[in-house]
This record gives structure tokens, sequence and C-alpha cells, in this order.
């Protein structure tokens, strides 16, 4: 995994190459004009740490909405007393195996995580028995290394 100094120099170096590019002769106004627009856009908000630090805080706010709005959607589908869990599961499964493998275990990680959140909540008993499978899931070690 690259460190974030890694990360900075290759930014560093790209940076410094589309420059040079813009420079050259040997590109028409069209080319420079939409290599600055990629150094504007992209690479130099990015090698500023704290618009970069920004980026990174305002993209996971936006995640958190999105997460939100799936686990509204979520218990708006299972809000059906006919509602076929294992079908659900087999699609969601399909869809699942088709994602990167690195973004698997990614996804398996915060639903670990989501997990281990329900065994620490209080319950009643409609919801005891997800709290308390939840408990005994949480007592296996879920080590998900990033690969």
């Amino acid at each position: 995994m690259k460190t974030y100094a890694a990360y900075h120099n290759s930014l560093t170096n790209i940076n410094t190459r589309i420059s040079e590019l813009i420079e050259n002769d040997s590109f028409n106004e069209d080319q420079k004009s939409s290599l600055l627009s990629i150094k504007t856009k992209y690479i130099d908000p990015m090698l500023n740490h704290s618009t970069y630090d920004q980026t990174i805080t305002e993209r996971n706010e936006i995640s958190f909405e999105v997460l939100s709005e799936i686990i509204e959607t979520i218990s708006c589908i299972v809000n059906n007393m006919s509602f076929d869990y294992q079908l659900a599961a087999t699609r969601m499964f399909e869809k699942f195996c088709r994602t990167h493998r690195t973004l698997q275990q990614d996804t398996i990680r915060l639903l670990a995580a989501f997990i281990s959140k329900i065994a620490q909540s209080d319950y009643d008993l409609r919801n005891e028995a997800a709290v308390k499978w939840s408990k005994e899931v949480n007592k296996i070690d879920a080590y998900f290394p990033h690969v």
C-alpha cells in the first residue's frame, strides 16, 4: 500500500510532467487546454493537503448520506410480510460476486462493523434475536486486511 508521501510524490511527478507537456510545442491549443484543465481540476487540488483533506471529508459525508438512504430503503423493502429474504439474498449475492474482490472484502468489513454496533445496542422483544445473534457473531475475530 502506498504511503501518503509516495502518493504525494507521484502526484508531484504527474503535475510536473503535465506542465512540461503544456509547454511542448507539439501539442495544439485544444490539447494544451485539456491538459491544463486536468491539472487544474484534479492534480492541483490533491497536491494542496488541506484541500485534499476537505475533499476526503466531503466524500465521506456523501458516503454517509448514501448509507443512510440504503438503510431506509432496505427497511422499506423488508417491511412486507411476504418478503422473500432468501431470493433477495441470492440476488444481492449475485450482484456482490460481480464486484471487485477488494471491494467485496471492504463490504464485508463494513457489514462486520455494522453487526458489531448492533451487538452493542439496546433491545426489546422486537429486535432481541437480531441483537443476540449479532453478539454471537461479534465473538468471531473479524480481521479483513486491505489487500
